[in-house]
Order: structure tokens, then sequence, then C-alpha cells
């Protein structure tokens, strides 16, 4: 079988110096394939692949070039930071978050929950009624308490002598991301399917200093690929076509 050959599109990204490289491409159009071929076009540059799952990484592993090193975030925050806290780490339940608070609602039980989650996927340093989940925003319901009583099970959540309160895998992403790290000995980053990652990864890979090549697709239903780009003082775009 013949080696399928890359597009001008595809070709114009692998051979691109350019420190920052933002491409936006379509599903379907060869993004993983012809972040490969950049990565081979460099044997030299120690390289971050940024999957966004366990079993994505797996993959890429088989995929790319020795020089590029496949990780999830989590598995570098669980390294730095979440292995100390594996022996209370798992999921909170309603039922015990209302009772640890003493909630007479099941239902603020939740919207706690809910604030917890926003903010442990938000960039945001601390828990704000913006991380309430919508459908808990209710007139006549005590916001600034949600955010008060979400605050306190957080500080329950990563102390590490309160066994009671477990800690979300979702939480030493979360301390990982909050201690500004830096991830040495890379030259560049290459940050495949941007448009699914959330705001604490996007945090964590915008603040290296190193090059970076960040892949999406703007067209994805979910996405604010497209508004992510304002973040780049120094870029090309490059759109990949079929």
């Amino acid at each position: 079988m013949a080696a399928t050959k890359e597009t001008p599109e595809q070709q114009a990204i692998i051979d691109s110096q350019a420190d920052y490289l933002v491409v936006n491409a379509f599903a379907g159009t060869g993004k993983t394939t012809t972040l490969v071929g950049y990565a081979k076009a460099r044997p030299k540059k120690k390289m971050l692949y940024v999957a966004f799952n366990k079993a994505i990484q797996v993959e890429a592993k088989s995929k790319f070039p020795k020089n590029v090193e496949c990780r999830t975030t989590h598995s570098i925050a669980y390294e730095k930071v979440g292995s100390k806290y594996k022996d209370k780490l798992g999921s909170m339940r309603v039922g015990e978050v209302a009772k640890l608070l003493n909630l007479a609602r099941l239902e603020q039980g939740r919207a706690v929950l809910s604030a917890l989650e926003g903010f442990m996927s938000s960039a945001s340093e601390k828990i704000e009624v913006g991380h309430i989940d919508p459908v808990f925003r209710k007139d006549g319901e005590d916001l600034n308490g949600i955010v008060y009583m979400a605050s306190s099970l957080w500080e329950r959540m990563i102390n590490l002598d309160d066994k009671e309160v477990k800690l979300p895998h979702d939480g030493y992403l979360k301390l990982y991301q909050l201690s500004k790290p830096i991830l040495k000995g890379y030259d560049i980053i290459l940050f495949d399917e941007a448009q699914d990652a959330n705001p604490v990864t996007t945090d964590i890979v915008m603040r290296q200093d190193c090059g970076k090549v960040l892949v999406g697709d703007s067209h994805h239903p979910s996405t604010n690929f497209a508004g992510r780009w304002t973040l780049w003082t120094r870029q090309n775009r490059i759109s990949v076509s079929t």
C-alpha cells in the first residue's frame, strides 16, 4: 500500500517554524496524523502530546515517534499532587454532602456539588456564583450561601487529615493547576482536540513557555475554540482541508 501523501495544508503545518501554531480542522481531516508528521520532522525536539483521555493517550503512544511523550493532564497532576491523596480519592454523593453540611434539602446539596464541579473544571482561583449550574440559580436561592458551603467543603476535600470527605480526581487536577506548574524538559507541547479541553486543562497548557501546537475544530458544536485564539499573541492560523 502506498504511503499517504500530505495535503498542501498539512505540509504547511509540518513545515511551519512558528513558535505558536493554531490549526483549525474539521473532523476526519487528519489532525493527529499531521501532528505525527510534525513530530517526525523534528526528531531532536522533545515534545509532550496532551491527550484528552487515557484511551487516546494509549492510541497516540503507538503512533508518535520516541521524541514525543504522550500524557493526560490527570496523569501528570497525579504524579505531582494526586498521589498524596491516594487514600481519600473518590466521589461525593448528594446525600453525603447534605449530611455533612446539615442541609434540609437535597437540591441544596446538588447545587453545592455543581459549584464544586464548575470550579474544578475552571481556571478560577476561588469558587464563585458563576460556577453554580444555572439550573440551581433560582430566585430566592441563597447563592452566596451555596458558594460558602462549597468553599468549606473544598477545604475539607484538600485536607489530607480529613478522611471523611473524599477528593475527586478532578480535584487534584485543580490543585495542580492552582500551583501554576511549569512543565520542564519540553521544547513543544502538542495540544490535540483542543475544543474538548476544559479551562483548567487549557490554563495548564497555555502558561507553559515552550512552543505549542494547538489543534482543534472551531465548528464543533460544544466548542469555544475559536474564542481561545484571542489568548495567543504570536501565532499562525492554518486551516486543514480534505
